[in-house]
């Protein structure tokens, strides 16, 4: 008995090591690698035609003579300041009064026993996180084939964004089929399962989470913007995002239209299965507790998000995205649903695309 003890002790600790030689050789540095290469692909990006990137710089001049031209110019930003500190001023007031209910009700710990049920190896989520990297890189590749030269800026961002989503849904449902594959041999092999809690619980907490947390997230990003005015004389943009702004200068058109229907529908579900999911259960599964494996993944979630975030609102942009990303890894550990997590970043991107469109 003592030495089917050792033995099985023995080949727990081979089983451990050999993971660990996984994730330090193989997958790490790929991992590396692909960073890199995104943090010094942006500026090419920047320079394509089609970038939302040069969108920023591309406003046509509205027809008048140059007066008739800035006094326009003057009304709308006197009219864009004043509903700007209407709504910060709102805004503000209602994150005080929920950050007031957070620290009487103390409800934001996590149960040791509720969490997501993905019982796959660690360095197959980790990979199926890269896969979705490279599956981007392709999407981008093929959407320039297709590219023509009489399509608008808007509509080449939409294709792009109707291609990309179409690849990275069939890697989605790859991944989902070996998922449910590796539930079943835990079931089979008698290995505990966390408890999950059910979708509509999940989603109500989801959206009553929104209520309470977003207006903090947002005024946090605001005192940031803030403080950067006062220590660098950078007033952060009005619209601290490439797409929101393409949306602005875009309004109306049906192209823009199907981007808002893919920003807040198809990118939370894309997002939020290769971050929360894959890359997240992946730190968990690598023996990270729940906590750090969150830190971690917002960590990375904000560095991939920089290269489409304007340079003047770099400060304010990426302490919002890390309090959102905490928030949304937050969701999925507490509910054990990926459906949370979601519903959350899809009322997110809604409540910016609406922010943009009222501060225009």
């Amino acid at each position: 008995m003592l030495e089917d003890a050792d033995a099985t002790s023995c080949l727990f600790r081979s089983t451990m090591v050999s993971r660990i030689d996984v994730i330090r050789w193989l997958v790490l540095p790929v991992l590396a690698v692909l960073l890199v290469a995104d943090a010094y692909a942006a500026p090419v990006i920047a320079s394509s035609p089609a970038s939302l990137h040069q969108l920023e710089s591309e406003v046509t001049a509205p027809a008048g003579t140059g007066e008739s031209i800035e006094a326009e110019a003057a009304d709308a930003s006197r009219d864009a300041l004043s509903s700007s500190h209407l709504l910060g001023a709102f805004t503000i007031v209602w994150a005080a009064a929920m950050l007031v209910l957070l620290l009487r009700r103390r409800c934001w710990g996590l149960s040791p026993k509720t969490g997501p049920d993905w019982p796959l190896r660690p360095e197959a989520l980790l990979f199926g996180w890269i896969v979705f990297l490279l599956g981007g890189a392709a999407s981008a590749i093929l959407a320039a084939r297709l590219e023509q030269a009489s399509w608008g800026p808007l509509q080449s961002q939409a294709v792009t964004m109707l291609v990309a989503y179409g690849v990275q849904f069939a890697i989605i449902g790859v991944l989902v089929s070996r998922l449910v594959q590796a539930r079943r041999r835990a079931r089979t092999a008698g290995e505990p399962a966390p408890r999950v809690e059910g979708t509509l619980p999940a989603i109500r907490l989801a959206v009553l989470g929104c209520l309470v947390v977003f207006p903090i997230i947002l005024s946090t990003g605001m005192a940031v913007g803030w403080v950067q005015a006062q220590l660098t004389s950078v007033e952060p943009e009005a619209v601290g995002h490439a797409t929101l702004k393409a949306l602005q200068e875009g309004a109306g058109d049906r192209w823009g239209l199907l981007i808002m229907l893919l920003v807040t529908l198809g990118a939370p579900v894309v997002e939020e299965f290769a971050y929360r999911g894959l890359v997240q259960q992946g730190f968990r599964r690598l023996g990270g507790n729940p906590a750090g494996a969150i830190v971690l993944t917002s960590a990375l979630f904000v560095f991939m998000h920089i290269p489409v975030i304007p340079g003047a609102s770099i400060a304010s942009a990426v302490v919002t995205l890390l309090g959102l990303s905490c928030f949304l890894g937050w969701l999925f550990e507490r509910t054990g649903r990926l459906a949370a997590p979601i519903v959350a970043h899809a009322l997110f991107n809604l409540l910016n695309l609406l922010l943009s469109q009222f501060i225009a």
